[in-house]
């Protein structure tokens, strides 16, 4: 009788315990997989949130900026791949030299990573709010 009451009582803490065990070493995938589309989603509404406010800032220097080096990048990017499939199909007029858009590919990316590296910092600073908040003012 006293060891039935004492198995009892000590089940529910020694099932606990087993659970979060094996919960611990056997973690859930899927619950995984939703936690990181969370967190990714999470960053890229934060990034999309500085965005309009950069694009509502007065100054042409935070609103402009960034969106025009942007739009140089991505017309660079376009124009480098048009030449690469103009060179692999051979459709061209004039021979296209292949080393000066791998140096024009080179210069477009360059410049284009870290300008989407400082765009992941800069969220990044807003999510945990240690953003300044007086940028061109």
């Amino acid at each position: 009788m006293i060891l039935g009451a004492l198995a009892s009582a000590l089940a529910p803490g020694v099932v606990d315990a087993v659970n979060k065990w094996v919960d611990h070493k056997f973690p859930d995938v899927e619950e995984t997989k939703r936690k990181e589309l969370a967190a990714e989603l999470q960053v890229q509404l934060a990034q999309l949130q500085v965005n309009a406010n950069a694009a509502q800032h007065p100054s042409m220097f935070v609103a402009g900026a960034r969106s025009f080096i942007l739009w140089v990048c991505g017309c660079g990017i376009a124009a480098i791949c048009l030449l690469f499939v103009i060179d692999a199909f051979d459709i061209a007029f004039m021979p296209i030299d292949s080393d000066a858009v791998d140096r024009g590919q080179d210069f477009i990316l360059s410049l284009a990573i870290p300008l989407l590296g400082l765009g992941s910092m800069r969220t990044y600073e807003k999510i945990k709010g240690v953003a300044r908040h007086n940028l061109g003012r």
